[in-house]
């Protein structure tokens, strides 16, 4: 679907997901840490957007936030012990994702909302959520977490993860850069998707996570959440860039790149080349009476002939296009496939990939 991807759009759904958080009150929750990070130290959030796209996803995960002040931290080594000694060694011992951000740069508004202080001294904090909701929080060099053993303890009290991470957030260094280039690896499966998109909201927590809950995988699912590179939407030199080389449009991949680039789109690569895609949804209808049929998908006749684990599946309905829709299964305000009706038939090719690369 051609779901709405605009900053409007974004922000709609940070400011109803910050209304829900009332529901927060008198929950004792645990942060469910379902993807890890190959990434070996904490990720710094530079804008108020990515915190708020963040914090307020649907994907379901739970956040690790360190916030610091970066006008108090002058000459202090505090924040720099804090990261470096402790939560850089958890990420690089763990690969559990944590974030960081600067809240001299953070609006009232966001304080309020997420119940985040205003620090007004050079000592950092710590921070869990879960869907949004504040489970804990500690000032570091409190008596009680001032150790790496000390907030080793905590997290095991305070998140729940797999014994095995088999998705892992990457991100463009992790891939393309110039030492280590894990695109080139004999095989990979890289899941592009954005923190603000509703179909990749709806596949990861509905979907994937429950996938590998139940399978084994062989071949690790890489994840580049491009939601960074999207700050100044779709016409913005970064997200172009990203989507280059990610081989997602059309211009980048005419064999598996689909329109201008869409996410979630699944890809395995062999040595740095596209061999085979999955894109979920971002299928576009037209009206057929009074009801629709898909005028534009990635899945057509054409170009299932490229698509190996497509055409070689059980999948009942390999191609979308010109599929009747009844006027029932759509969004009546934007006339688009909705998430639920869709997935009775994107869900089975996703899964055919998954069972054709990843097991």
């Amino acid at each position: 679907m051609q779901i709405m991807k605009n900053k409007k759009a974004l922000f709609l759904g940070l400011l109803l997901a910050v209304s829900s958080l009332s529901g927060c009150k008198g929950i004792r929750l645990k942060a469910h840490i379902n993807i890890g990070t190959k990434l070996t130290e904490i990720k710094e959030l530079k804008r108020e957007v990515d915190l708020l796209s963040l914090l307020s996803s649907n994907i379901g995960e739970g956040v690790l936030l360190a916030t610091y002040s970066r006008s108090m931290s002058t000459g202090c080594a505090c924040w720099t012990g804090f990261k470096e000694e402790i939560l850089n060694k958890y990420v690089k011992n763990h690969n559990v994702p944590i974030y960081y951000f600067n809240t001299d740069i953070m609006s009232d508004s966001t304080i309020k909302q997420y119940n985040i202080r205003r620090l007004n001294s050079s000592d950092p904090m710590f921070y869990t959520f879960q869907k949004g909701c504040l489970i804990s929080e500690f000032k570091y060099n409190d008596k009680t977490i001032s150790s790496y053993k000390a907030f080793e303890a905590y997290m095991n009290d305070d998140i729940v993860r797999p014994e095995k991470f088999s998705m892992f957030y990457v991100d463009e260094n992790y891939l393309f850069g110039s030492g280590k280039n894990h695109i080139s690896d004999e095989k990979s499966i890289v899941l592009s998707e954005r923190n603000g998109c509703s179909d990749c909201s709806y596949i990861i927590p509905n979907y994937l996570v429950p996938f590998t809950q139940t399978h084994e995988l062989k071949q690790e699912i890489l994840i580049m959440d491009i939601q960074e590179q999207n700050w100044a939407g779709n016409d913005g030199d970064d997200y172009k860039n990203i989507i280059s080389k990610l081989q997602l449009s059309e211009a980048s991949n005419p064999t598996f790149g689909f329109g201008r680039g869409f996410v979630p789109t699944i890809q395995y690569y062999e040595k740095g080349e596209v061999k085979d895609a999955c894109v979920t949804f971002n299928d576009a209808l037209a009206e057929d009476g009074e009801n629709y049929k898909v005028s534009s998908t990635y899945y057509t006749q054409e170009r299932l002939e490229n698509l190996s684990f497509l055409k070689n599946s059980d999948v009942e309905n390999k191609v979308l296009l010109g599929l009747q829709v009844p006027a029932s299964d759509t969004d009546s305000r934007f006339h688009m496939w909705t998430h639920d009706a869709a997935s009775v038939y994107h869900l089975p090719i996703l899964e055919a990939f998954l069972l054709a690369y990843a097991l």
